[in-house]
């Protein structure tokens, strides 16, 4: 689990943690030898205390696991993706063993930026044809997070809601891939294979415009305002800055705000002839609640 710094990380080791599976690795960094361990408590639907070890380098965590999950905000995965591609054509070359890496969740086609990246590293480091390649690595793209979640603290997340069903695809395909079942053995049973590949995949991630339509929305209650001017002699006075949770600033107008944003992502993809998911769909899926729009769900929650 690539880079300890987004609440994913915290959220989505839990889910590995309660799941079962034993082989836990986040990334930070460290200048000495010695095996780094360190404690992760998640809160909410998702209430536990566990140990995961700390890599001190991309070629630690390559070498010590066969999955590798990107759970980072996007701006991150190209980063990502250039550090870590050297050490996974190293250890498929001495291992001739299949690397899985999932993302999550996958956004601007990243999973065909990393692809080619290792197809260019495995032409410059081996004398071997790309089919080797693609029998042994598959990355796997969520078009959403199987958690929301905030972080707490360094070592702490409030798991807000587990999602009850999740959009994915494999890269490259495989007809008789066993992504599914590996999936489910990690993340619990919630995950529906997309048809219409990776442009399905990508035209199904509703982050973008769902929270542009919030945060045009509630702008100026995001944006702590500026202090008061002062008055002759009178002590400045701090602005209290009001706490504010999106999932509750979501009223009608905002929500119908959001729903004509979400067209031109329907559109486009009816054009196209692919198969999405709708916004309502994914407030359903990711909420627990009937297919409504966005406020009555919000509506629901109180």
């Amino acid at each position: 689990i690539e880079e300890a710094q987004s609440s994913d990380v915290h959220a989505i080791t839990s889910k590995i943690q309660a799941n079962g599976a034993q082989q836990l690795m986040e990334r930070a960094q460290s200048s000495s030898g010695e095996t780094i361990r360190s404690k992760i408590q998640s809160t909410g639907v998702l209430s536990q205390e566990f140990d995961v070890r700390i890599a001190r380098s991309t070629r630690e965590l390559v070498r010590s696991n066969d999955i590798l999950v990107v759970a980072l905000p996007v701006n991150c995965h190209k980063d990502v993706m250039d550090r870590f591609a050297s050490d996974i054509i190293e250890w498929i070359k001495e291992s001739k063993q299949m690397m899985r890496i999932i993302i999550s969740s996958h956004a601007s086609l990243g999973a065909v930026y990393l692809m080619q990246l290792l197809r260019s590293q495995w032409l410059s480091e081996t004398s071997t044809s790309l089919s080797e390649l693609d029998d042994s690595i598959r990355i796997t793209c969520w078009g959403t997070t199987a958690i929301t979640a905030r972080k707490t603290s360094g070592n702490s997340v409030n798991v807000l809601t587990i999602r009850k069903a999740v959009d994915y695809v494999t890269v490259p395909f495989k007809s008789e891939e066993d992504t599914h079942d590996v999936l489910e053995t990690l993340f619990g049973k919630r995950f529906k294979y997309r048809d219409g590949g990776l442009l399905a995949i990508s035209l199904s991630n509703l982050n973008p415009q769902n929270h542009l339509g919030i945060v045009l929305g509630n702008m100026s209650r995001m944006d702590p305002p500026p202090p008061p001017p002062p008055l002759n002699d009178m002590p400045e006075v701090d602005t209290p800055v009001e706490p504010w949770y999106q999932g509750k600033c979501i009223t009608p107008k905002v929500g119908r705000l959001m729903e004509a944003l979400d067209l031109e992502r329907i559109n486009i993809a009816k054009e196209l002839e692919i198969d999405v998911r709708t916004i309502y769909e994914h407030f359903s899926w990711s909420f627990h609640v009937p297919l409504e729009t966005p406020t009555d769900k919000n509506d629901q929650d109180g």
